[in-house]
């Protein structure tokens, strides 16, 4: 009788457990679709406004009034960096869903890292007086596969 109790123990903690794990599965689903969802939500106006600031520093064209293009300028640039949070997220997304394709492509290694110089430099790191350099070896290729 004893081992009969103690099988029944051991069967009824097995089939808790397997019920927790489906729950936390189920759980992390709707949290990787959430987030692929809002992520898509937001990616699309973000992409509309980052259209229309280019608009507007393009009409500007040669206006001397360098104020106003530097403040799109910013815009576009915070924007730009919004917009590469979001397709972050949607990334992780599809890496849970083990669907990420990564697309390679050449790219440049010194203007990479000049625009992640410059990009950096515009955050809060420059507002702390934090200093980047890089030096890229003469043996690293000057064109690199990354996928952006």
């Amino acid at each position: 009788v004893t081992a009969m109790k103690e099988a029944q123990a051991s069967e009824r903690r097995a089939e808790a457990a397997e019920l927790e794990t489906r729950q936390a599965k189920a759980l992390a689903d709707a949290k990787d679709l959430f987030l692929a969802s809002m992520s898509h939500e937001i990616r699309t106006p973000l992409s509309s406004l980052l259209g229309l600031l280019s608009l507007a520093s393009n009409a500007l064209g040669s206006s001397s009034d360098d104020e106003v293009k530097q403040q799109l300028s910013m815009a576009q640039q915070a924007g730009a960096h919004l917009l590469m949070l979001v397709n972050d997220v949607l990334d992780f997304s599809k890496i849970a869903a083990g669907k990420l394709t990564l697309e390679p492509s050449p790219c440049n290694l010194s203007e990479l890292c000049h625009s992640l110089v410059h990009m950096l430099s515009t955050t809060q790191m420059a507002a702390e007086e934090v200093e980047i350099h890089f030096e890229i070896g003469p043996t690293i290729p000057q064109l690199v596969l990354v996928d952006e």
